[in-house]
């Protein structure tokens, strides 16, 4: 297995996008429009904003998942208001600044795949990464194995969004 940077291997989007609606909570969308947004929020500003911090596991080129994410959520106001539920954890960006997106393909899950993204992730950060995710998640168990053991539930909208944390020591 490789990981690589999608910048050295734009070919790779078109697998990334893919694995990324297959993995997305949300399958329907009231236009082609909704969808573009949806993908840009989730994905494609991380790939324009931030593309060291863009990252694919590959194996025989094929893409086995991916990560990306950005170094400081707290200096981001762009990301804060495109995804306006980050802000009811503004307090904790301090400690967990960096923030991360992670996906596998299905038949790439439980191979270890996504341990090796994280760990290469947090290779590049400072200081601590978060993710925000909801309370009832399969891959909640996945994070916590991986360290994320800072937890905090707070309300967006009425609905309870998870926070989990992970300080990680600055290389």
């Amino acid at each position: 297995m490789n990981i690589i940077s999608l910048n050295t291997s734009p070919t790779l989007w078109d697998e990334v996008v893919n694995i990324f609606f297959e993995s997305s909570s949300v399958k329907e969308f009231t236009d082609e429009k909704s969808k573009e947004e949806f993908l840009y929020k989730y994905l494609g500003y991380y790939k324009e904003n931030y593309p060291e911090f863009f990252l694919v596991a590959t194996f025989e080129n094929k893409v086995l998942g991916y990560i990306c994410g950005s170094p400081n959520s707290l200096d981001d106001s762009e990301l804060l208001g495109l995804l306006p539920h980050f802000g009811v954890f503004k307090d904790l960006y301090d400690d967990f600044p960096a923030h991360l997106h992670i996906n596998l393909a299905r038949a790439s899950r439980g191979m270890g795949v996504g341990s090796k993204l994280v760990q290469r992730f947090e290779s590049i950060c400072r200081g601590g990464v978060h993710l925000i995710t909801s309370p009832t998640a399969r891959n909640k168990s996945f994070y916590l194995k991986n360290g994320y053991n800072f937890n905090d539930i707070r309300v967006f909208s009425g609905s309870d969004l998870l926070f989990m944390g992970k300080s990680i020591i600055d290389r």
